[in-house]
């Protein structure tokens, strides 16, 4: 089976929401599945700056988390997801 079939394309998930993938597109094909699409997106340096950006303002709140919370957190995306 196709992988791809099971997700939607959303886009790149920065600063706590999806936008537009933007730049030249990899793709990603399963040689074991007779190249079945596993992914394909695209990214910048400036989408990748504008995440390293987002990233670098949530770790001090992520950081101050228990175990228990970041957990919880990661436990709410999957279901998201």
């Amino acid at each position: 089976p196709c992988y791809s079939a099971h997700m939607s394309i959303r886009g790149s998930y920065i600063n706590g929401e999806f936008v537009e993938v933007r730049g030249e597109k990899l793709t990603s094909h399963n040689p074991a599945r007779n190249g079945a699409l596993v992914f394909e997106t695209a990214v910048n340096a400036g989408a990748a700056s504008d995440a390293v950006d987002a990233a670098s303002r949530a770790y001090p709140k992520w950081a101050g988390l228990s175990l228990d919370e970041r957990w919880a957190v990661l436990i709410r995306g999957r279901a998201a997801i």
